[in-house]
């Protein structure tokens, strides 16, 4: 299951890109002969991060390689959606180099392709404490 984070000043739908992460930082692992240790601190060296955002890295590669975050998810987009920036302006000079729209893969999907994801996101709703709050939400929006 992929988490969709809220970007507020984008006002858009973001996914992870996990793949082109790991393999960046897999070759610049490895192009610099360091661990995966190695590499969060020089990450947090380099951009000035706390330590505890040496753990939220490890945990990104963690979501990444088996995608389920270890621990206690962050509950707040924007944590995640930092730590990615941060990690895209360390290996890449780009901020959203780890970050793809969501809403791209959205426009080249046909209607019952559509409909299957609405089906999708409608199950993660389900699956939610608050739901009731989401589920009125949906309940609105089908008032035309």
């Amino acid at each position: 299951m992929v988490r969709k984070l809220y970007d507020q000043d984008r006002k858009t739908i973001l996914v992870i890109n996990c793949n082109q992460y790991l393999k960046d930082r897999d070759e610049y692992i490895e192009k610099n002969k360091i661990t995966h240790n190695g590499f969060q601190m020089r990450v947090r060296d380099k951009l000035g991060l706390s330590s505890s955002s040496i753990r939220r890295i490890q945990d990104i590669g963690t979501y990444c390689k088996t995608g389920i975050y270890p621990g206690k998810e962050p509950k707040k987009d924007a944590t995640l959606i930092e730590i990615m920036k941060c990690l895209g302006i360390f290996l890449k000079d780009d901020e959203y180099k780890y970050l793809d729209e969501y809403s791209k893969k959205i426009e080249n999907m046909t209607i019952d392709q559509k409909l299957n994801l609405i089906e999708q996101l409608i199950e993660e709703i389900m699956l939610l404490e608050n739901r009731e709050i989401y589920i009125k939400k949906i309940q609105s929006k089908l008032k035309w």
